[in-house]
């Protein structure tokens, strides 16, 4: 059995939680979170000057260089699950 990655972002709304079978997975859940926040209308123009990366690890990079230091990716970890 397949043990599942987990990770979280922390924001001023809360926590968003993310799982996926492979740590990759879980990145790339992350990674569709910071894209969504470049289809926000109001971000369009703030952002139209700048190139939107094209790997997981430059897209979540720059989101998160650009935001509150409140808002970050947590911990991403692939726990131990015990039998039931």
């Amino acid at each position: 059995m397949k043990r599942p990655w987990i990770g979280t972002v922390q924001h001023e709304y809360g926590t968003n939680v993310y799982v996926g079978t492979t740590y990759q997975a879980v990145l790339l859940q992350i990674a569709a979170y910071c894209v969504e926040y470049w289809d926000v209308q109001e971000c369009v123009d703030k952002w139209k000057n700048v190139a939107i990366p094209t790997t997981t690890d430059e897209i979540i990079d720059l989101y998160f260089d650009q935001h509150e230091p409140n808002e970050f990716v947590g911990e991403i970890k692939c726990p131990r699950l015990r039998p039931a």
